[in-house]
Formats: C-alpha cells, structure tokens, sequence
C-alpha cells in the first residue's frame, strides 16, 4: 500500500467536537509498535503512510440536522488536503517513474433546498453542480497536457448511479457523461485504500 485516500465522512458533523474526535483517528501518534494511540483509539497515522482526505456529507453538516455546507472541515484536516480548492483537489501517484492523477470532486450539497425534499432526504444526497463539475473537467484537462500520465481516476464520495432517493447523487449523469468524453478510466466512490 502507498497511501491512504479517505473520501469523506471521517466525522458525524462538521461541528468542533466531531471532527476533535476524526482528527485523532487519522493524526494521533501510535503508542508502541500497534495501531493505537495513547489513549487507547486507532490512529490511521500508525500506518505512516500519506494519507489524503476530503469531506463527505456528514463532514459538512452544520448540525445534527444535518444542514449542509459546513466548511471547518477544510480548515481543521488543511495538511491533508494538498491542491484542494474550490471543492477539486488532486494527487499524484508516483511508482517505478509511472504516474496516476487521482482527482478528488466534493459533490456534498451546498443548500438543503438541493436535496429531493430538505426535511427528509438531505442526509446522505449530493449534487453534480455544474461549477464543480466544471472546475473538474478543467482541472483533468490540465493535468492531461502537463503531465505525462498513465492514468487519470476522479474520487468521489457518492455513487455515480441510482441508489434511491435517501443516497442519491443528483445529476450523476452529467459527471459520467462528463467522464467518457475524457476517457476516465475509473470513478471511485466512499472510502478505499
């Protein structure tokens, strides 16, 4: 394994204490040769492999209401998310001098009146918007001139196809139309490493 890429809900909330809670699972120093930390928890730093993040939905919300577009997350877990802005971030997998870009796309709702009904369904939905999408193509269609790559794989939090109503991602089919033109060669949806 070369490294870790968490795409999102590391926290319950985007609120202080929840992401207290995310930052010691992913930064606490071990205690010895094992996976835990001093006080007793996991830390994924006992890997010590890079580890990449991005915020999934959860990370997002404002409240145990789950209102979204929280945004302290980007600020607390900043070390772990080079070259994200404006909701795109990226990193460049290196080995036997072959390069992979794996570009990270936050789809999480901006505003609960994008989900299908803002009392019910804005847990667990997200939203292919279209300036996301587009500072995405951009950014692949930079990645692909500056660079000489062997492969291209956008990561996401959500699935890119129909999962019902409570896990939709809205729009998806503009991301995977998107996708082909470019010739991706993966999408990675939730968390993997």
């Amino acid at each position: 394994m070369d490294a870790i890429i968490f795409t999102g809900d590391l926290a319950t909330t985007g609120m202080a204490e929840d992401l207290n809670v995310a930052r010691n699972f992913i930064s606490a120093s071990p205690m010895g040769q094992g996976f835990v930390s001093a006080t007793r928890f996991p830390t994924l730093n006992a890997s010590q492999l890079p580890i990449f993040l991005m915020p999934g939905n959860h990370d997002r919300y404002v409240d145990d209401n789950g209102t979204p577009n929280c945004r302290r997350f980007d600020h607390e877990f900043a070390e772990y998310m080079p070259n994200f802005d404006d909701d795109i971030g990226y990193r460049i997998a290196e080995k036997e001098n072959c390069q992979i870009a794996f570009l990270l796309a936050d789809f999480c709702l901006q505003a609960a009146t994008d989900a299908s009904d803002r009392h019910v369904t804005v847990l667990g939905q997200g939203r292919v918007y279209d300036d996301v999408l587009q500072s995405l193509v951009d950014k692949t269609d930079q990645l692909k001139t500056e660079r000489n790559l062997a492969g291209l794989i956008w990561v996401i939090h959500f699935a890119p196809f129909d999962c019902g109503q409570h896990l939709l991602l809205h729009n998806y089919d503009a991301l995977l139309d998107a996708a082909n033109k470019l010739g991706i060669v993966a999408i990675l949806p939730l968390s993997f490493s």
